[in-house]
């Protein structure tokens, strides 16, 4: 029987489910109820910054979630991490409630400054700015979001993009770098 189907799949998620809820708790973080959570995920924090996942939430193959020195991942109650995402903080990322991150994506919300040429880049000052990803909204395969992007409500960023500038709500955009090609009608979605 595959991995994921029938009761050996259901074993494997619980015991994973258990294993990363233990570790989570471990660090101040949070698992939350009902999540599926796929073999090769790893959440990793440091204590004080946590991981919190909420209810609901599905976790893909190889997915990695993770803070760095002072960071904070919150994916909210019905959201999907694609298989080999990588969504990493020093400051903070909020993933919104039923948002769809596709595979392989990478959301980071920092970045290494070039003050001092000389010196390596793993020495060089950190810069940090939050992302927020709204909620339902919809980043395709690969697709990248660099530090202080929001991708508003219900926005959709499609395959292989790079975000370097907030995407409004319902909007969607694609492209290196992203750049709206169509805004959400007007009074709404």
């Amino acid at each position: 029987m595959a991995e994921g189907t029938g009761m050996a799949g259901n074993v494997g998620n619980a015991l994973r489910v258990l294993f990363w809820r233990v570790m989570l708790r471990l660090r101040g973080g949070r698992l939350g109820r009902r999540c599926r959570i796929e073999p090769g995920v790893c959440l990793a924090s440091k204590p004080g910054n946590p991981v919190i996942v909420g209810d609901e939430v599905h976790l893909g193959r190889g997915a990695i979630l993770s803070t760095a020195r002072t960071g904070r991942v919150v994916v909210e109650d019905g959201a999907s991490v694609g298989a080999g995402a990588v969504v990493t903080s020093d400051a903070e990322i909020r993933i919104g409630p039923g948002a769809v991150i596709g595979s392989h994506a990478d959301i980071v919300d920092f970045n290494h400054t070039f003050e001092r040429l000389e010196e390596l880049v793993e020495f060089q000052p950190l810069e940090a700015r939050p992302i927020r990803i709204g909620a339902r909204a919809r980043l395709g395969e690969r697709a990248k979001v660099l530090c202080g992007v929001t991708v508003g409500d219900g926005a959709e960023v499609e395959a292989g993009s790079v975000v370097t500038r907030d995407i409004p709500a319902g909007a969607r955009a694609g492209g290196v770098p992203a750049r709206v090609h169509s805004a959400a009608p007007p009074g709404g979605q």
